[in-house]
């Protein structure tokens, strides 16, 4: 999963692997998925779980002073300031996230490979 940002808006770009026969179900599960986060706010322990684990991924990415640094400057463009990661993920909640999924426009499907 990789989020683009540039101007007001952005995108939310999912990338899978499968064997050409699946994709179909795979996309329509993914957009199942998007549309129930958009949908229904997740309930507070799932969330918090959620969260931990995505907190974890998100600072060990940004381990190298070099990525920070890049982090740092994207913030200063796009947000006018700096907040310190680890703050800036205090700030999601469920509710956010419902607000996030709500707010994606209609996806763009590419399938690359075989027929």
């Amino acid at each position: 999963v990789e989020l683009l940002r540039h101007g007001e808006g952005g995108a939310l770009i999912v990338y899978m692997i499968t064997e050409p026969a699946h994709a179909e179900r795979w996309v329509r599960q993914v957009r199942r998925l998007v549309d129930e986060l958009g949908a229904e706010a997740l309930d507070e322990a799932s969330f918090e779980s959620l969260r931990r684990r995505y907190r974890g991924h998100r600072l060990r990415r940004l381990d190298a002073p070099e990525t920070r640094a890049r982090e740092a400057a994207h913030q200063l463009f796009f947000e006018g300031g700096y907040r310190d990661p680890a703050r800036r993920l205090e700030r999601l909640s469920p509710r956010l996230v419902k607000e996030i999924a709500s707010s994606l426009g209609q996806p763009a499907v590419v399938l690359l490979g075989p027929p």
